[in-house]
């Protein structure tokens, strides 16, 4: 009789969770739940993984440099041929005459945040 209840109990048990695995969750990510921008202009993007930092200077991981590359601009940046020219940086950078100091003097319309 102990045999016959635990067959069934892990039967009954295979069941449910076969069906659980087979069932859908309304709210995850869908074709069909997708909302529409108002705006021609608006870009959404999302990521399944959390951001680790949004600080550049502790990151190490690849949705952190993913984030940066959609969000930040770099002192340059490659064009359309894949040359780099001037993102935030005025223009080439000022090397001294000992070669051991650069200095790249940057767009007077950059703007930063503090957060």
């Amino acid at each position: 009789m102990k045999r016959k209840l635990t067959a069934l109990f892990a039967v009954i048990s295979a069941i449910i969770l076969t069906l659980a695995a087979c069932g859908s969750n309304e709210k995850e990510g869908n074709s069909d739940n997708i909302k529409q921008s108002k705006s021609k202009n608006e870009l959404n993007l999302s990521s399944g993984d959390d951001i680790p930092t949004m600080d550049p200077s502790l990151a190490s991981d690849q949705v952190s440099f993913t984030t940066f590359t959609q969000t930040l601009e770099g002192l340059y940046v490659l064009d359309k041929d894949d040359k780099p020219v001037p993102g935030v940086a005025k223009g080439e950078p000022e090397k001294s005459s000992d070669g051991k100091t650069w200095t790249i003097k940057l767009r007077d319309d950059a703007k930063w945040s503090n957060g």
